[in-house]
């Protein structure tokens, strides 16, 4: 049991990294391609590729980053309605907002996968490639989510 605990919080840890390092380069991905396309345009010159990498990067940015931010727990949650509750009922309340995001993420990541599927026949305009590349960070991102809930709700702690 404690061993399975260790890989568990390792496979956390390796998962909130690797979707934390993933969130930087496409950052800097969408920003150059935005960049580039300012550039161009003031040259009079365009080219359409670079609004479709922005607007597929922004897709991964705001899905990765909403991973990574169950990790420090800067998400919106139910904090004010917890303050008030008395001392020893809020871990219980804590226990079971974890539980319903679990189950939310759950329905997430199924219907990612269907979503996902359903659009690889969908292409992008510019770049003509299969939108369930695009589509396919929905499942991967709550997986991610899922697997740092579930690491919480096994320490009963509200953040990291």
């Amino acid at each position: 049991m404690k061993i399975r605990s260790i890989y568990f919080d390792k496979l956390n840890e390796m998962l909130t990294k690797l979707c934390e390092y993933i969130v930087v380069v496409v950052f800097i991905v969408m920003g150059s391609a935005i960049l580039i396309q300012i550039v161009l345009r003031t040259m009079g010159q365009s080219l359409i590729a670079m609004e479709d990498i922005a607007l597929f990067g922004f897709f991964w940015l705001v899905f990765l980053g909403a991973a990574v931010a169950f990790k420090t727990g800067i998400h919106v949650k139910v904090e004010f309605f917890v303050n008030w509750m008395p001392a020893r009922v809020r871990p219980i309340i804590i226990k079971a907002a974890n539980i319903i995001v679990i189950v939310f993420l759950i329905l997430f990541i199924w219907s990612g996968v269907l979503f996902t599927i359903n659009n690889v026949q969908q292409h992008a305009m510019q770049l003509r490639i299969s939108m369930a590349y695009v589509y396919f960070i929905l499942p991967v991102s709550g997986f991610v989510a899922m697997i740092i809930v579930i690491g919480k709700l096994k320490t009963g702690s509200k953040s990291d």
